[in-house]
């Protein structure tokens, strides 16, 4: 209606004020005019500002007394995005500290001659790669993390290998670049191709993405192939082939075994633990004790108190279908994350619990409709034989 109005201010007959117009004293700058035309930009504004919007809400967050008293809620993930952070941060602004502050790790923590003219670019990627790693192996979960490391690890590990043996084959001076590009592109088209085609599930599955099993594996070992050849061919050269490919895998190893190591650290926060479906179980068994108290206190009271409680109900209902649906959000996030590498023994995720959350998804309408039945039943006539209490 408002695109339709500005449209027509905006239009000659709309100017002029034609007999078919609906609005035939709009122009150019009325308010009518400029009033919609502010309407029709919201939509395009806020999407360049809804990000700045979020971040400004999460810095507000710290100040408001809801937050810190959510930390105590038992029905909240709050403390346990609080622990999450704490750990990250700790990690990355450890790794940070000492890239730029300690000498021997700044300097040292390369794999080359002493020689070497390059040794100084090498310290400082390494000091880079290092963080990279650890920010990606990290994942909301200890098993997701632990599996993604160990995935990493051999994507890295065997994308590595694969980029010094196209390296070294493909070699050759007769080329500016002193190697083969053609046969650069071939083999890591070859390569990539395998790796992608060993991540991809089988039959319908394979239509949709790669394996939330193993897909990290493959996907590493295609990145880390294509950057260290980019690298060594484009930018260092033959001679600092092995010292580029080395170092790259060093370094992320050791991000990556940080990551692994934060993660275990108790409190930890581990996607199989069934705590995470009872704590939805419990939220519905509160919502629902608490309706039944509700209409047990309803016999015999007054009009407006009713009316007050079938508001309050009517509001029950909508904070159990929007908070339920929140917390499974997040207890399915964590699952599937944990979930990882279900032949690895250790860290093993019980398919119990996605069970149990296809049993919340129903629980939740059920759990939602009791207050709005409850509601129902107090606005109806026969409320009073339904609550009596030798009824």
């Amino acid at each position: 209606v408002m695109s339709k109005k500005w449209l027509r201010a905006m239009s000659a007959t709309g100017r002029k004020g034609g007999a078919d117009s609906d609005d035939k004293d709009v122009g150019f700058c009325s308010k009518e005019s400029f009033a919609s035309m502010l309407q029709n930009l919201k939509p395009w504004i806020r999407v360049h500002i809804s990000h700045y919007i979020h971040l400004f809400q999460h810095l507000l967050a710290p100040f408001r007394k809801s937050t810190w008293q959510s930390l105590m809620d038992a029905e909240s993930y709050d403390f346990i995005k609080l622990i999450w952070c704490i750990k990250y941060s700790m990690g990355m602004v450890f790794l940070l500290v000492i890239s730029v502050y300690w000498p021997a790790y700044r300097t040292d923590f390369v794999l080359a001659a002493d020689d070497d003219p390059m040794k100084v670019v090498y310290a400082i990627q390494n000091g880079g790669w290092t963080m990279v790693a650890y920010c990606f192996a990290t994942t909301q979960t200890a098993e997701g993390t632990v599996k993604k490391g160990i995935l990493r690890m051999a994507g890295t590990v065997t994308g590595a290998f694969s980029a010094w043996l196209a390296l070294l084959a493909c070699e050759s001076s007769t080329f500016e670049l002193s190697y083969n590009l053609y046969a650069l592109v071939a083999w890591m088209t070859a390569t990539s191709f395998i790796a992608t085609f060993i991540a991809t599930e089988r039959g319908f599955g394979a239509r949709i993405a790669l394996s939330n099993s193993f897909g990290f594996g493959p996907i590493y070992f295609v990145v880390t192939q294509i950057l260290i050849v980019s690298y060594v061919s484009m930018i260092f050269g033959p001679e600092s082939r092995d010292e580029v490919i080395v170092n790259r895998m060093v370094a992320n190893l050791l991000g990556i075994v940080m990551a692994i190591v934060l993660a275990v650290i108790p409190p930890g926060n581990y996607g199989g633990d069934p705590g995470h479906t009872r704590k939805i179980n419990n939220f519905h068994w509160h919502s629902v004790q608490t309706v039944v108290e509700l209409l047990i206190s309803c016999d015999d009271v007054a009009d407006e108190l009713l009316a007050k409680n079938v508001q309050t109900l009517d509001s029950l209902s909508s904070k159990i279908l929007r908070k339920s649906a929140s917390m499974q959000e997040i207890t399915v996030d964590f699952e599937k994350d944990a979930a990882r590498l279900q032949k690895m023994t250790c860290f093993k995720v019980d398919p119990r619990v996605k069970m149990e959350l296809g049993k919340i998804t129903r629980d939740i309408y059920v759990a939602s409709f009791v207050p709005r039945l409850a509601a129902k039943i107090l606005k109806g006539e026969s409320r009073l034989l339904l609550l009596e209490k030798n009824g």
